[in-house]
């Protein structure tokens, strides 16, 4: 059903729908929700990792020593989003130091839980990586995969690096270092929490953004969340189909 602004025509507002949809307002749908968490609880699976073939497999190699001593208020009041990247490159150890202390596995098997909280432990995110200009590293899309720890190189063709097509605004960023695109394999988290589940993959992107800006103020670099891209682009361009798995976030890094 169309929501109506009052004074305004009737417009069909697909935010608002979801919003108001997905609210526990009723002991109906608390019905609903609890009977799919109890059906999980019964038969809970294994948590689910991606692993992506590649075209060539890096191990992280992460340097940490640079968060030794740091001025948390400093970082957080510091914080600003960054535009206008002026072409200088990152180091691959910067980018590790991002990867690890934002998707990485924070205790080994059999816990294998991640860094980000994530709603149920269900972590349906993935992150994957264009590299633009990192020192250290090929030029690419890369996949991170989380259980093992490497990146793997899933192309590096000229489509891969014709941003113009699939990332709206990319005149505002100059040059930047990388784009770290983050999806959500929605299905993880829908198991348990239904329709509800869209709301707790986006709490969970926003804290994982938001971690990884904080640590690249830390290495004295800029970042910046985008909204403007083209999902289905880019998800074509990732591999994904924009169903199961979708682009969820965009961050943009680099000098400036």
């Amino acid at each position: 059903m169309p929501i109506i602004r009052e004074g305004s025509k009737a417009d069909y507002h697909v935010d608002e729908e979801f919003y108001l949809s997905t609210k526990i307002q009723s002991s109906f749908f608390r019905g609903q929700v609890q009977e799919k968490i109890k059906n999980w609880m019964l038969n809970r699976p294994d948590r689910e990792f991606k692993t992506m073939g590649g075209l060539e497999v890096i191990k992280l190699k992460p340097n940490l020593s640079v968060f030794q001593k740091v001025n948390l208020e400093k970082i957080i009041t510091g914080r600003k989003s960054s535009r206008a990247f002026n072409g200088r490159s990152i180091s691959f150890s910067q980018l590790c130091n991002l990867l690890t202390l934002t998707c990485s596995l924070k205790c080994p098997s059999p816990a294998e839980k991640r860094i980000i909280p994530s709603a149920g432990g269900l972590y349906p995110l993935e992150t994957y990586i264009l590299a633009l200009n990192i020192k250290g590293l090929k030029k690419g899309l890369y996949h991170f995969n989380v259980l093992k720890n490497h990146l793997a190189l899933l192309r590096k063709d000229k489509r891969t690096f014709e941003l113009s097509d699939f990332w709206e605004q990319y005149s505002l960023y100059g040059e930047p270092a990388a784009i770290i695109y983050t999806t959500a394999v929605f299905g993880r988290t829908r198991k348990k929490y239904g329709a509800r589940a869209l709301k707790f993959i986006f709490f969970e992107a926003g804290a994982m953004a938001s971690h990884m800006e904080f640590l690249a103020k830390v290495m004295d670099f800029g970042s910046c969340q985008d909204g403007g891209g083209f999902e289905n682009r880019v998800e074509a361009l990732i591999g994904v189909d924009g169903q199961k798995e979708g682009l969820v976030s965009s961050l943009i890094i680099g000098h400036g």
